[in-house]
């Protein structure tokens, strides 16, 4: 469980003195600090605001930004009231529309463009007195998700919408594993809370009073279900009294777990706070810089890739909880996000290095030779999901003229592209163009994959730039084909290379060229030439 502390010790004590000045502060728990907190202090816009900026600015890796578009998690925010559902999907609303002091980092907007997509749902009943607009403020939420969705549901259809949102959470259909069929965030009061299967939802917002214990264990299975490689646990986020939360989940997990409560809860953020402190200690140990990883022994690189893999869980988890601040990095912990990209840089070198010959006998490697970083290399824009939403325009664009929806789509694309043209500006190069072509002429792409139309285009970049440098020095296009489809970055020495060594004709070239190099540096020059084509333009494409 992670709890989130909108305000700190000092602003409780003036609170809890104001309220009764006679009090004495030292005589008391925190708990019994957090009983005296008046209902209003957690219904005040200001706590709510500040609610939303933890969940859209504070959450990515909580909701699997790191997977990439597509692939990221949902979430449930549990609320104490209709009236408190109600006002949060409007706030919502408005921090999307920028209207309030909160926004959305851009760094959120990167990933996902369009997030967060938010629903909200909750019980009617005709006997209450705030029936009626209780149904007016859910019909209007309704009319959001038809607009967002392209759905046509209401009031009368509640339970069909309720269904959808379900089903759009659970992600069991194919259709909702693309990023415009899918929510973020749904707002309940007590629906979604039992009963509920979705293995990617990952986390249980709660700004409410904590629950009884059979509630509270069922809202917590919400989230535990294991859905990918990178979700290991769900996680439940409390913004209301962090201590009588605390007490209530183990006094929970007392109870349904026979006291076993220690193997169901997550460290606190202090102990994951000192474990990551700890993995950093025993890494700079070993290697106090990422510069003097190159000169360690082998036996010692061994001990490097596996104090890095401790370093890169570590900072994977700490990243899960509330008061991690990506800003405090290198203030807190005395490293830079950059830094940990460097030894990221030398432990997969490393890791290429210690990597036993299977015809050899060697002593084990005491770590794990399968392990899959976490922390490292996310938030990358994944070329392959723009590919699949294009797939998933180019027969609507034959069979009808462009939408509000389609043009919604587009300019999602567009986006995606854009970013990419960031981290792959080559690979972006050729998407946007195959994405223009389709636009302009969808006829002509009827029933073609957009995959096998984007991979025809890069073989024709490859075959321009190869034809074009085989020209220009005069090597048979045959044998540099040869040597760039077999092009190892990691080798020294390539496949290929005394051959196109030996076919490549001097006098031939000295004849076609203006100012030719001299013999005795033809082939330096060739080499030179040869890995910029292959850096620059084809390694890109080849590895978006």
């Amino acid at each position: 469980m992670n709890t989130k502390v909108l305000f700190s010790d000092d602003e409780l004590d003036d609170l809890i003195v104001k309220l009764d000045p006679s009090i004495e502060l030292a005589s008391m728990s925190e708990q019994e600090k957090e009983r005296m907190i008046p209902k209003s202090v957690y219904e005040d816009e200001k706590h709510m605001l500040e609610v939303i900026h933890s969940i859209v600015n504070k959450s990515r890796r909580k909701l699997g930004f790191q997977n990439g578009p597509g692939k990221t998690y949902n979430a449930v925010l549990t609320t104490s009231s209709i009236a408190q559902a109600q006002r949060y999907y409007e706030l919502f609303k408005k921090v999307v529309a920028e209207e309030t002091p909160v926004t959305i980092h851009d760094k959120t907007k990167s990933v996902l463009p369009t997030f967060p997509r938010v629903a909200i749902t909750y019980s009617i009943s005709e006997n209450e007195a705030t029936s009626v607009n209780n149904q007016e403020k859910m019909a209007e939420a309704i009319k959001d998700y038809n607009e967002m969705f392209g759905t046509s549901f209401s009031i009368e259809t509640m339970r069909a919408y309720n269904k959808n949102v379900n089903d759009r959470l659970a992600r069991k259909q194919e259709k909702y594993l693309f990023r415009k069929e899918q929510l973020d965030l749904v707002i309940v009061v007590d629906r979604l809370l039992t009963g509920f299967d979705a293995p990617c939802l990952s986390t249980l917002f709660i700004d409410r009073a904590p629950m009884q214990p059979h509630d509270l264990i069922q809202a917590f299975s919400r989230t535990n279900r294991l859905f990918d490689r990178s979700k290991h646990f769900g996680q439940v986020v409390t913004f209301q009294t962090p201590a009588l939360y605390t007490q209530k989940v183990k006094d929970a997990l007392v109870l349904y777990s026979n006291g076993g409560e220690n193997e169901l809860l997550a460290p606190v953020f202090k102990e994951a706070h000192q474990a990551f402190k700890d993995a950093l200690a025993g890494l700079r140990k070993i290697a106090p810089s990422p510069e003097s990883v190159d000169a360690l022994s082998l036996g010692q690189k061994k001990k490097y890739a596996k104090a890095f893999q401790e370093v890169d869980k570590a900072f994977a988890a700490i990243q899960v909880y509330t008061e991690y601040e990506e800003a405090e990095l290198e203030k807190e912990y005395h490293v830079t996000v950059e830094e940990i990209e460097q030894y990221h840089g030398k432990y997969e070198n490393v890791l290429e290095e210690i990597k036993p010959d299977p015809e050899e006998i060697d002593e084990p490697i005491d770590m794990d030779m399968e392990y899959e970083l976490e922390s490292v290399k996310t938030e990358d824009i994944n070329y392959e999901y723009i590919l699949q939403l294009i797939q998933a325009l180019v027969p609507t664009y034959i069979e009808s003229e462009m939408s509000s929806e389609l043009e919604s789509d587009s300019e999602e694309i567009d986006s995606y592209i854009n970013d990419l043209k960031r981290t792959n500006p080559k690979l972006a190069e050729l998407m946007e163009q195959l994405w223009k072509d389709i636009q302009e002429e969808p006829e002509q792409y009827r029933g073609k994959q957009v995959s096998s139309l984007l991979e025809e285009m890069i073989q024709e970049a490859i075959a321009y730039q190869v034809n074009h440098l085989s020209k220009e020095w005069a090597m048979k296009e045959s044998v540099l084909t040869f040597y760039v489809n077999h092009y190892n970055p990691k080798k020294e020495r390539q496949n290929g290379e005394s051959e196109l060594k030996r076919t490549s004709d001097y006098e031939a070239y000295k004849a076609t060229t203006e100012n030719p190099v001299k013999r005795l540096t033809y082939w330096r020059e060739i080499k030179n030439a040869v890995a910029d084509m292959i850096n620059e333009t084809i390694l890109p494409l080849r590895k978006p």
